[in-house]
């Protein structure tokens, strides 16, 4: 019997420093990836499967030769970043 292996449940998937020039069409099947770590490889593109990662919360491709925008499907795994906290000076911080 053929041994299967099964990525569903990987939270986390570091391609950093690879030597990719795009991104294994199979990253877009592990839909129970929280962390997305591609930085330092030669990627010109994402995939627009990249949007099915709904757990999707970090995503680092820098350094790689990204060019134009995230296709509009991936805009949807990113999630937008929380508003900042407001800013406490010294009076409201002691009352």
């Amino acid at each position: 019997m053929p041994c299967q292996v099964y990525w569903i449940n990987l939270v986390k998937l570091d391609l950093g420093r690879a030597g990719l020039e795009a991104l294994p069409p199979q990253v877009c099947e592990l839909v129970g990836l929280i962390e997305l770590l591609a930085p330092r490889n030669s990627l010109v593109a994402v995939p627009e499967g990249l949007g099915r990662l709904r757990r999707l919360e970090v995503l680092d491709l820098c350094a790689n030769a990204l060019e134009g925008e995230l296709p509009s499907a991936a805009h949807s795994a990113v999630p937008p970043l929380p508003p900042p906290a407001p800013f406490l000076g010294e009076r409201e911080r002691e009352n």
